[in-house]
């Protein structure tokens, strides 16, 4: 049963710092299912850390990501020409629900 969570850790190892940033741009999302996602993955970086005698390399990045992300200033997706980062545009197709305004001059002539 050991044999999978041992192949994740292994594949973990090759990729050390992806796994920091994709960790921070799960948490990012603020969605609760990216949030488990993250988390999970940072106990598999943690658990990775105890193997190989690195947990106070561990600590101290974590402390540290864990600090800038408290301060505001952690990692924000950054909307690229080719990307889809940023929140969505707005539809210019939107209806009213309270039927058309007779208040107030009639800007459509």
């Amino acid at each position: 049963m050991q044999q999978p969570r041992q192949r994740r850790l292994d594949q973990l190892a090759q990729d050390r710092d992806p796994a920091w940033a994709d960790a921070e741009r799960l948490i990012n999302t603020k969605l609760p299912a990216h949030y488990d996602a993250a988390v999970t993955l940072l106990r598999d970086r943690q658990e990775l850390a105890q193997r190989e005698d690195q947990v106070q390399a561990f600590a101290r990045r974590f402390t540290a990501r864990a600090k800038r992300a408290l301060s505001g200033s952690a990692t924000r997706p950054v909307p690229t020409a080719n990307s889809s980062a940023g929140p969505p545009r707005a539809s210019s197709a939107s209806r009213s629900t309270m039927g058309p305004r007779t208040d107030g001059p009639n800007l459509a002539a």
